[in-house]
């Protein structure tokens, strides 16, 4: 006989969640992600000129007015981007104005960032959208 007493032994078996159920893994793996994407997008910039993430609905000069715009800026005297992002304000289903903000991140030259608001009017939904006029500023 030994000089020790019996030890009994208690296993507990934990079942593990999965990786994709913690919330910690699931963080690391977006931010992982975004960081591998921003040399696509580097790449898609200098390729492309531009990224443009337009508006859908029912809003006059789409192109004018998109969600998210982000240009590559290459002149002589001016080196950055242009980041353009407009929002709707709508007073009914026959008024709107559409806010238009205009920044620079220029790293070669100085550019003043820009506030637009531009208004729109219609008789009824079967006629095309006219413009009112352009205000600079923020829309009240």
């Amino acid at each position: 006989m030994s000089d020790y007493p019996e030890i009994d032994y208690v296993v507990v078996e934990r079942k593990r969640r999965a990786w994709w159920k913690r919330p910690g893994c699931l963080l690391i793996l977006v931010a992982w992600l975004a960081l591998m994407s921003v040399p696509f997008f580097i790449l898609l910039l200098a390729f492309q000129g531009e990224m443009t993430l337009g508006r859908g609905g029912d809003v006059p000069n789409k192109h004018q007015h998109p969600v998210l715009q982000v240009r590559l800026i290459m002149d002589m005297d001016y080196r950055g981007l242009n980041i353009t992002t407009s929002s709707v304000h709508r007073a009914d289903s026959d008024n709107l104005c559409v806010q238009n903000n205009i920044r620079f991140l220029l790293w070669e030259g100085e550019g003043e960032n820009v506030t637009n608001c531009h208004c729109y009017s219609r008789e009824d939904e079967t006629v095309d959208w006219a413009s009112v006029g352009v205000e600079s500023g923020a829309c009240d």
